[in-house]
């Protein structure tokens, strides 16, 4: 078996694992901030609701106890400094559009990145 083979689960996990710590993240951001931020309640469910539908997609790729440490750490420092910049510019307009933009950047990068892992399983399990 080529070397390439036998890594690719481990990569496509390791990838899985990385959506999956940035969409929990988000989660836990939004959940503690979504008001402060002006979310409405309605919007702020329904973005909840994609963002577990997300993670559900996930579940063929990786097991849902697996974890890797050094992603779960990477994606919560980064969310903490987000946190750090609300609380330290209380929620100035800007500020909220900065944190905005940042975590929409991330979603669009995971959420690329999910949709090739799934191909890429799907790929793997007909092989």
């Amino acid at each position: 078996m080529p070397e390439n083979r036998r890594r690719a689960p481990e990569a496509v996990e390791a990838a899985a694992l990385a959506v999956r710590e940035v969409l929990n993240e988000t989660i836990r951001f939004y959940r503690k901030h979504h008001e402060s931020m002006g979310c409405k309640q309605q919007a702020w469910e329904r973005f909840q609701q994609l963002l577990y539908y997300q993670i559900h997609q996930l579940e063929g790729c990786v097991s849902e106890t697996a974890e890797n440490h050094l992603i779960k750490e990477l994606a919560s420092e980064q969310f903490n400094l987000l946190e750090k910049i609300v609380l330290e510019k209380d929620n100035s307009a800007c500020v909220l559009d900065f944190i905005c933009s940042e975590i929409r950047r991330n979603l669009q990068l995971v959420l690329q990145l999910s949709s090739r892992l799934r191909r890429q399983h799907l790929l793997q399990r007909t092989q």
